[in-house]
């Protein structure tokens, strides 16, 4: 697990006890530094799926959710030096889950635009709205 995400779980939290035990004004400060870079509703967007229903009441939640936050500039992160995914990766996502996108232009990763794209994500679409009348999953 330290090697798919760069992080010795043990040296971090090793590396943390002794900052909070020298300088818990430091960890402090860069939780309040995250949580501000996180409660901003600058260039936010929102994406929804369900019935109509559940969209409307995820709309109205959102509206007032977002009308609590700031709206500060960020700047732009260089996202060119994440690696690439393996060719034939795949994600398992939980649709009961809220998800953080990360956006690479084709350019950027060294591909070419392609209408195969295109059709494949139309058969996830496709995948992901067939459900029977209770909202189960129908086995395509």
């Amino acid at each position: 697990m330290n090697a798919v995400l760069g992080l010795n779980y043990v040296e971090f939290v090793s590396k943390l006890n002794n900052i909070m035990q020298n300088d818990p004004s430091y960890v402090t400060e860069k939780l309040n530094r995250i949580q501000e870079m996180l409660y901003n509703k600058y260039n936010a967007r929102l994406v929804y799926s369900g019935s109509k229903e559940s969209i409307q009441k995820n709309e109205s939640a959102a509206e007032k959710f977002f009308e609590q936050l700031a709206s500060k500039e960020k700047v732009r992160a260089d996202y060119l030096n994440i690696k690439a995914p393996y060719e034939n990766t795949a994600f398992k996502i939980n649709a009961a889950t809220n998800y953080n996108g990360i956006y690479a232009p084709l350019e950027a990763l060294g591909l070419e635009y392609s209408g195969k794209t295109d059709v494949l994500v139309n058969c996830i679409n496709d995948i992901l709205t067939c459900t029977d009348e209770s909202g189960a999953r129908i086995p395509v």
